[in-house]
């Protein structure tokens, strides 16, 4: 779905530099993280993790984090492609080696209902369903798990706040180069 922009419309800026998100992300992490888990420690009490098994059960950790940081672009790309029944052509990936971050890049402006759903993914599928089990199930790893998702989901969740009040049919182009987009808004005619 490859839509057009009004000619009328004027780009307006939503985007921060990727220095300046990772930096209040970090600042927001350690309070949240910290309310996360006594959150957890309140509604669930943990099951000791016997000592025979924490060095398997941590390298399967270990390898699940690892393979959730690419995941978490995936499910970006998912959601874009399938929430705007776009091409997979219309998503590109990458790594910025001097914040450390990877990242997968719509490259087409899409509503902002659209390029919500992409950037929600990521933080519900990883995130908050694996925190939630985890206090379900009072297992200390798979809440670790949903906590460090939902803190790696911090840069799209601020995207998302850059992004409040536009409505979900105003165009919106992915930032090929901070977080966040440009909205597409109609020019105001007087």
């Amino acid at each position: 779905m490859t839509l057009e922009t009004d000619p009328g419309s004027e780009k307006r800026d939503y985007s921060i530099s990727l220095v300046r998100a990772n930096l209040i992300v970090t600042l927001l992490s350690l309070p949240m993280a910290a309310v996360m888990y006594m959150f957890f420690l309140f509604l669930a009490t943990p099951v000791p993790i016997s000592p025979p098994a924490t060095a398997g059960r941590l390298m399967l950790f270990l390898a699940l984090l690892i393979a959730g940081i690419t995941l978490h672009e995936v499910l970006h790309a998912i959601g874009w492609i399938i929430a705007g029944r776009l091409p997979v052509s219309s998503v590109s990936f990458g790594f910025k080696l001097r914040t450390l971050s990877p990242y997968a890049h719509l490259r087409e402006a899409v509503p902002a209902r659209i390029y919500r759903a992409g950037i929600l993914l990521p933080f519900i599928v990883l995130g908050l369903l694996p925190y939630i089990v985890g206090i379900l199930l009072a297992n200390q790893l798979v809440m670790i798990y949903g906590l460090f998702f939902t803190l790696a989901a911090g840069g799209d969740l601020l995207a998302l706040w850059l992004l409040r009040g536009v409505p979900g049919d105003v165009l919106v182009e992915d930032h090929p180069t901070r977080a966040g987009c440009r909205v597409y808004e109609p020019s105001q005619s007087t």
